[in-house]
Formats: structure tokens, C-alpha cells, sequence
């Protein structure tokens, strides 16, 4: 499977944030901060989208 140079495929960007130098453009999205990248979400925002996923789709 051929890439263009543009595109990020998903196995560099989990190299990446296994790495020590974090997601390009995001160098604090690394493995080794999850836990403080964690306590900056918005557990409001999470529950709606929960909510949103469950609801019936007509």
C-alpha cells in the first residue's frame, strides 16, 4: 500500500506517541503523558457524547 508524503498512516502515528517526542504538532500526546493529557478532558462534554451515541438512529 503506497502513502503520499502528506499523509500520516496509523501505525507512524502510534510510533509517534510511543516515542519520546510525542504526535507531530503535539509533542505533549505521548504515551508518557496520558495520565496528565487524561485530567484535561472535559468529562461533561464526554458524557453528552455518550449519551448522543446511544440515542436511536431514525
Amino acid at each position: 500500500m503506497e502513502s503520499s508524503n502528506n499523509q500520516l498512516s496509523l501505525s507512524q502515528a502510534i510510533r509517534m506517541y510511543y516515542s519520546d517526542h510525542g504526535l507531530p504538532g503535539y509533542p505533549d500526546y505521548k504515551a508518557c503523558n496520558r495520565r496528565e493529557a487524561f485530567k484535561s478532558l472535559n468529562l461533561a462534554v464526554i458524557e453528552e457524547q455518550i449519551v448522543d451515541a446511544n440515542q436511536p438512529i431514525s
